[in-house]
């Protein structure tokens, strides 16, 4: 999820705390259990200094081991200990328990979007996405932000607050959940689709993006209440030389390992060859925004690439010419 809804959260956990009576009871160390959530809630996300070494590191890094079993624990264990020996509580088990539920609930939530974690390693490093909520789901945000500021105001116990808030968002994700399993369903039924089709959320909960593969093509489309219009078709085709050169490219390489719906577009130009690689799960205003781009010359070296976000075909040419002045 974003980085705000994680900041919520962070609070809502620590309000949520007040259920156990030692924390309720003792406001001075509720006061550690809010700081170690809050830290906590960020912490998975501490990868993001790998952007200091270049968008490629940073998108085959993110959401990777931080976001692993032991790195929850490992979180876990250094905020808590970190807050003990700084201010002495006398209920270290109590903290851990609370930071972790932070740390285990960011992951929690990012298992539940297109983005996805390798939340399982070291069991397995497949990336998981259950593809359920948006990247920021306004319900999720605006329900725990009421709450921090019900909480606030005073006008309810916290426990009372925040027990009510985690009952309907466990209710929101099984709700959310069998939603995407009813209309994937019947969808599948309705328009006689393959078994590979991947459901995606929007921010709106009655639109969805949708992505069938086959054998020979792509078919990207949208699903309002139930209705599939297709909007869009990638046809595969045999990989031409400048594709499967670019392949080399380390950005092209991390890009591959994140996501298994990149499509690759080439063009022979004055230079040589320009690729792209595309991620089709993610569609803007008739454009794909999520770019890999790799310039190649007439024998296919590589001149320069990049990686990231490119919202229109004129930002996208921009940034052709300023690779070529780079190179």
């Amino acid at each position: 999820m974003d980085t705000s809804t994680h900041f919520v959260t962070g609070i809502s956990i620590a309000g949520l705390a007040h259920i156990d009576p030692i924390i309720a009871t003792n406001p001075s160390f509720a006061q550690l259990v809010l700081i170690g959530t809050l830290i906590g809630s960020q912490a998975p996300d501490f990868d993001g200094i790998s952007k200091f070494f270049g968008n490629a590191s940073y998108i085959r890094n993110h959401r990777g081991i931080n976001h692993s079993i032991p790195a929850i624990l490992l979180w876990t264990t250094i905020i808590s200990l970190t807050i003990y020996l700084l201010f002495k509580p006398p209920y270290f088990y109590h903290l851990w328990v609370w930071v972790f539920a932070s740390v285990f609930f960011h992951v929690f939530l990012d298992v539940f979007n297109t983005y996805g974690t390798q939340a399982l390693r070291p069991f397995t490093a497949k990336w998981i996405a259950l593809n359920i909520l948006n990247i920021f789901d306004p319900f999720i945000f605006i329900t725990h932000s009421l709450g921090i500021i019900f909480w606030v105001l005073q006008w309810y116990k916290p426990s009372t607050i925040f027990s009510s808030i985690y009952l309907i968002t466990i209710l929101y994700f099984i709700w959310r959940s069998w939603t995407h399993y009813n209309i994937k369903n019947k969808l599948t039924i309705k328009y006689q689709l393959t078994k590979h089709i991947t459901l995606l959320p929007t921010i709106y909960w009655s639109l969805w993006n949708i992505i069938e593969e086959t054998d020979h093509s792509y078919r990207i489309g949208i699903v309002r209440k139930s209705q599939l219009e297709w909007i869009d078709i990638k046809t595969k085709q045999k990989l031409h030389p400048s594709i499967l050169a670019s392949k080399n490219d380390p950005k092209v390489k991390a890009l591959l390992y994140f996501t298994k719906f990149a499509f690759p577009i080439y063009k022979q130009t004055a230079y040589g060859y320009e690729v792209r690689w595309i991620d089709l799960r993610y569609r803007f205003n008739n454009h794909y925004p999520f770019n890999t781009i790799v310039l190649l010359d007439d024998s296919l070296h590589i001149i320069n690439s990049y990686i990231g976000w490119v919202y229109n075909e004129h930002f996208l040419h921009k940034k052709v010419q300023s690779l070529l002045k780079a190179k």
